[in-house]
């Protein structure tokens, strides 16, 4: 049996959101977040989510050693979004179900969820590459990864959709890049909670 990437699942900690591991407590905000119009375009699900839907995915994605899921909390401790790392086989793993709801557009919160994510995949796991697989028409999510990074690899149908998928290496992996943006913000919110 391979490693079971469960026991490495915690807390994430950034400057302006945490990475939180999903649980039955979070299953409202998830539904609310996977619900919205803006999520689902993307989403390729025919149904809409539900309390015993996603209870019943949290009972599938409890035997998926290779799965980690987490929630976007901001720092009142709010769950904005969701982000997740799964297919992990020891040298690479995959990005994805990454949401921020739309009321939290305007932060950096997209992007330290992101760099906490691949911080956690390259240093704590110790992966070689992390892949995204991205709808050509999601331009937002293409640009955003880019701008971390990801390279196109290919392309393939998925559940009838094309499909491209992104590779990042970890030497490729900048964080470094993006740190005085997500200081800058962190400070500007800090200021206004006080």
């Amino acid at each position: 049996m391979g490693v079971n990437y469960k026991s490495f699942h915690r807390i994430l900690r950034g400057r302006t959101v945490d990475l939180v591991p999903m649980c039955d407590e979070h299953t409202p905000d998830v539904v609310r977040l996977r619900n919205s119009p803006y999520v689902r375009q993307y989403f390729d699900e025919e149904n809409l989510a539900t309390a015993e839907s996603h209870s019943t995915f949290l009972k599938s994605y409890a035997e998926k050693p290779d799965d980690l899921y987490w929630c976007v909390c901001s720092k009142d401790n709010k769950i904005i979004g969701t982000n997740r790392l799964n297919e992990i086989d020891g040298k690479t793993g995959c990005k994805g179900s990454q949401i921020i709801d739309r009321e939290c557009a305007f932060g950096p919160f997209a992007l330290e969820s992101e760099l906490l994510l691949l911080e956690f995949a390259y240093d704590v796991l110790q992966l070689e590459i992390v892949r995204a697989i991205i709808r050509p028409d999601n331009l937002k999510v293409v640009s955003f990864n880019e701008r971390l990074g990801f390279k196109i690899k290919g392309s393939y149908a998925l559940r009838g959709r094309m499909y491209d998928e992104y590779i990042l290496a970890r030497q490729a992996f900048k964080p470094q890049d993006f740190a005085s943006l997500i200081e800058h913000f962190a400070t500007r919110m800090a200021m206004q909670r006080s």
